[in-house]
Formats: structure tokens, sequence, C-alpha cells
């Protein structure tokens, strides 16, 4: 974010001032005293539970993608050298941003086996859950028959035929239109007699 009145980059999220490139160093992953992994957050006020979270990954990171991604780095920098103008301005920023980029890449790279891994786990869980299930239901309505809903009843609630809720439904239309049996059935009987003539 930029202040449209002194030009000043800063977060949104902390409201700490930040440099102004195009990836700042705030909110890089290896950074822990700025917003870690919070760049594309689009909300407004994040909660704790998304800070906590962004700051876990981070730590994660650090633990286990400092090392590779510094040797990345720095093997990149001797092997691209041409090509390290298209990643920032200052020697800092360049290396800054070739560390973050292979972090990130590496961090993709880790989280796809485990996310396959949860796919395939759930795909066969599934059907065992299914299974568990259904012999649950069964159980239940062998040995537990007043547990399962009996399908009678509420059909004649729905239909209003000899259910009591049927029975009270229709009683509180008829009063609410303010007619009786008698009339409804000579209401009913005047409309079979009625055949419309032809002008």
């Amino acid at each position: 974010m930029k202040c449209t009145k002194c030009g000043c980059h800063f977060c949104w999220l902390c409201n700490k001032k930040v440099d102004s490139g195009t990836f700042p160093t705030h909110y890089q992953w290896w950074n822990l005293n700025g917003c870690p992994n919070m760049q594309m957050n689009e909300s407004i006020a994040p909660s704790k539970g998304e800070v906590f979270r962004s700051k876990c990954l981070a730590i994660l990171q650090l633990i286990f993608l400092s090392v590779p991604s510094l040797a990345l780095s720095i093997l990149s920098s001797i092997l691209c050298c041409f090509c390290l103008d298209l990643v920032g301005e200052t020697k800092v920023e360049r290396f800054e941003n070739c560390m973050s980029l292979w972090g990130n890449t590496l961090t993709v790279l880790v989280a796809i086996p485990f996310a396959i891994g949860a796919v395939v786990l759930f795909m066969g869980l599934f059907p065992v859950w299914c299974i568990l299930y259904s012999i649950y239901a069964t159980l239940l309505a062998l040995f537990c028959p007043s547990y399962m809903p009996r399908r009678s009843t509420l059909l004649d609630g729905r239909r209003g035929s000899k259910g009591s809720e049927g029975r009270a439904s229709d009683d509180s239309l008829k009063k609410s239109n303010g007619l009786d049996e008698s009339e409804i059935s000579i209401d009913l009987e005047m409309g079979s007699n009625f055949s419309p003539g032809i002008g």
C-alpha cells in the first residue's frame, strides 16, 4: 500500500513502513519480524489464527528450507549472474529475492506430495467410512427400532390425512378462512353442477 499524501509504502496488515519493491522484505518467509507469507492476504484485518498459521509456516520454512534455499541462491547467483538485474536493483535486494524465490519454490514442491497423499488417503478412507456407517445404521435398525423415524407417520403428517399435525393444519386453515365444513361442501356441490355455456 502507498500513501497518496506522503508516498510512503506501508503494510496494510500491521501499518509498518515497508520498502517499495515488488516483493518487500517485510512479507518474505524468512522475516519473522514482519508479516511473512501474507503479501497475498486480501483481508484488511486478518484474524489471529491467520497470523499464527503464517508465522508457523515461516518457522517451518526456516527450519527445513533455509539451508537448501541459501545454497540454491548462491548457486543461481553464480550461474545466472546476467539475470540478477531482473530480480532487484541492489545486490542485497537481488539476493533476498533469490532466497525468497527458492524458498517458496521448495515449499510448493514439498507440499505437493503431502497434498497428493491427503487426497489418496481421503479416497481410500471414504468407502471404509460408508461401509462402517451402513453397518452402524443396520445394527441400529435391528436392535433399537425406536430411534429410526417411521416413514408412515411422516407421510401422514405431510399429507394431512390422519396425523394430528395434518388435522391441526386443516383446522387452522378452516378457521383462518372463516368457513365451516357445510359451507365447503355446498361450494363443492355448486362447483360440480356448474357448466359454463358457450356465448
